[in-house]
């Protein structure tokens, strides 16, 4: 019989160092994994958060740009008689909606106003020619007249501020002066970045802090 002079194996030192090796780079592999991971989430937030954020701003700018609208109506009876829909910013058109008058000096997260929507010389007690904005909590809520409540259209909201112009773009608070308004929203994300700390100020275009809290 042939006797085995050498026998070939791992030290036990080489082991230790393989095992720490493969550790270093089950590590660097995880920590890429999870920074992966957090990005994926952060997009997926993001874009939910516009998403969310579109749909309601788009409603509510569309509705103020309509603010006032009011078209001449001729009398089919006599046609040099004509008739027009007094339409535009309120301060309280329903105190079903608003308890308390709106004051465009200081409640400047909320908006109210009239259009003649179907041209007939009359407002209608409807959703589409009494319609009113505000923030409540963390929502954007539009009031439904038909349905006689405020309704959500946009969530994760901080901070809604309204900004009123007149036609030398100046700012006034005096509703039959409004010409344009400036909205500025501030919106965040469902879930909270523990990790995030939060220095920014958050001002308007008129360089107003629009979340002083």
């Amino acid at each position: 019989m042939t006797r085995l002079q050498h026998q070939q194996g791992f030290t036990l030192i080489e082991v230790l160092v393989a095992m720490v090796c493969s550790s270093l780079m089950i590590a660097a592999l995880y920590q890429v994994f999870h920074s992966q991971q957090r990005s994926f989430m952060k997009q997926d937030d993001v874009t939910e958060m516009q998403q969310n954020l579109r749909a309601g701003l788009y409603l509510m700018t569309r509705d103020i740009r309509s603010a006032g609208f009011a078209p001449i109506k001729s009398d089919p009876v006599d046609p040099y008689a004509f008739t027009q829909a007094t339409a535009g910013f309120e301060t309280n058109f329903d105190p079903a909606i608003f308890e308390n008058d709106i004051n465009y000096a200081e409640d400047t997260n909320v908006i109210a106003f009239t259009m003649d929507d179907d041209g007939d010389g009359i407002i209608q007690a409807n959703d589409n020619e009494k319609i009113a904005y505000r923030l409540q909590g963390n929502n954007l809520e539009r009031f439904s007249v038909s349905r006689n409540a405020w309704e959500p259209i946009a969530n994760n909201i901080d901070a809604l501020n309204f900004v009123y112009l007149d036609s030398d773009g100046n700012v006034t608070v005096v509703p039959t002066e409004f010409k344009a308004v400036e909205v500025s929203l501030l919106v965040r994300t469902g879930d909270q970045d523990l990790k995030y700390t939060n220095t920014q100020i958050f001002r308007n275009k008129q360089g107003v802090d629009i979340c002083p809290d």
